[in-house]
């Protein structure tokens, strides 16, 4: 029997993992900010670039709140059958079931189906920073997905591919998405992926410890993750999915910032006549006027700038 890989502590791994969105958000605000000091003056009123930030950001707070509903079903689950094997012990002792017990098998669903969410709203994520790439540096006016923005990235004829920019889309593209979007494909096209469970004695009498495995499905697609010789949880495996996800957004968010910068039309764009406001950050050691994003990025980088 494969060792089982799990996550040690639940509360702590949300914990680390809402830590490390919240410093992604800042990425976000940072970039905004130095579209709108490099590129155009984005102050005064509502403006596409914010709204494209907070598409993006829903998503990633939508990620991590469906991971944390995973998580507390696993107490509930524990709970639920703990309670069962209590009050009713001749349900797990003497009945004999043709397939699986109905309860674990009913639990498997509760698990598989926020899973499913989970995959989802990660593979939009991706559909979101498209739109926001080809807003940033190519025609504001379109809304490519992840498909069509990569395939641009290696045309030889696209203007997009001969931006820095779209190494680093070609490079994530093959390191994840791509397998991200084949296994959020076969599900919604082909069949939904039940994970296996795993119910473990406590040494307390009573006590139960849920875990579900990952399917081969999963473990096929995303062969990059983990050992072969051993099995990992699904709790295991979404919270790599989400870091994952993260950590090729923070590349996507650097890129941009040095196309941004690459592009910069300051100070032609900043309304000397007063007709719109215009933001800027001032060092407080150095006095040098900069973009407002600098203190933005520096908390981005606290767990970003290693990547």
């Amino acid at each position: 029997m494969k060792e089982i890989i799990d996550i040690l502590d639940r509360n702590k791994t949300f914990a680390d993992s809402d830590e490390k969105l919240v410093n992604l958000r800042e990425g976000f605000t940072a970039l905004a900010l130095d579209y709108g000091f490099h590129i155009e003056n984005i102050w005064g009123g509502n403006h596409k670039i914010l709204e494209l930030k907070e598409n993006v950001t829903y998503r990633l707070f939508s990620s991590l709140f469906h991971y944390q509903l995973l998580l507390k079903q696993h107490y509930f689950i524990e709970q639920r059958i703990e309670k069962r094997i209590k009050n009713e012990p001749e349900r797990y002792t003497t009945l004999i079931y043709p397939k699986k017990h109905p309860d674990f098998e009913y639990a498997e669903k509760e698990v598989s189906a926020i899973f499913d969410s989970i995959v989802f709203h990660l593979a939009s994520i991706f559909d979101y920073l498209s739109i926001l790439i080809n807003f940033c540096i190519s025609d504001k006016e379109k809304t490519p997905q992840w498909t069509s923005i990569s395939k641009s990235a290696r045309d030889p004829q696209n203007d997009l591919s001969k931006r820095d920019i779209a190494g680093t889309i070609e490079s994530l593209n093959k390191e994840f998405v791509i397998r991200l979007y084949d296994y959020r494909s076969e599900l919604i096209h082909k069949r939904s992926d039940i994970n296996e469970y795993s119910f473990e004695s406590r040494i307390e009498p009573g006590k139960l410890l849920a875990r579900f495995i990952c399917s081969n499905k999963i473990r096929r697609t995303f062969k990059n993750y983990g050992e072969e010789s051993k099995d990992y949880t699904v709790s295991h495996f979404s919270v790599w999915l989400i870091d994952m996800t993260a950590n090729l957004i923070a590349k996507i968010l650097l890129s941009l910032k040095r196309e941004i910068k690459k592009d910069s039309k300051f100070p032609f764009h900043t309304y000397k006549d007063g007709t719109k406001p215009f933001l800027m950050y001032v060092d407080p050691i150095t006095n040098v006027a900069a973009s407002p994003a600098s203190p933005h990025w520096e908390k981005f980088g606290k767990h970003f700038n290693d990547i």
